[in-house]
């Protein structure tokens, strides 16, 4: 669960903007939000990311759908 004051439930996650911070993975995830029809979807990126895949590697998504 995502917080308004960049906390989430998980205390090794933190966020603000467009990141997503994995301080346990020394990550940093892109976020966007996007509506579809009535609904707004957050996707984040799944990471993974390695010197060897090269610079034209992209992660795959995590994608959520709001709640209210």
């Amino acid at each position: 669960i995502f917080h308004r004051n960049g906390q989430t439930d998980d205390p090794t996650k933190l966020y603000t903007a467009d990141m997503l911070m994995d301080l346990t993975r020394y990550e940093a995830l892109r976020m966007t939000v996007r509506p579809y029809g009535n609904d707004e979807y957050l996707f984040i990126e799944a990471g993974g990311y390695n010197a060897k895949h090269g610079s034209d590697w992209r992660p795959g998504l995590s994608v959520l759908r709001r709640t209210q």
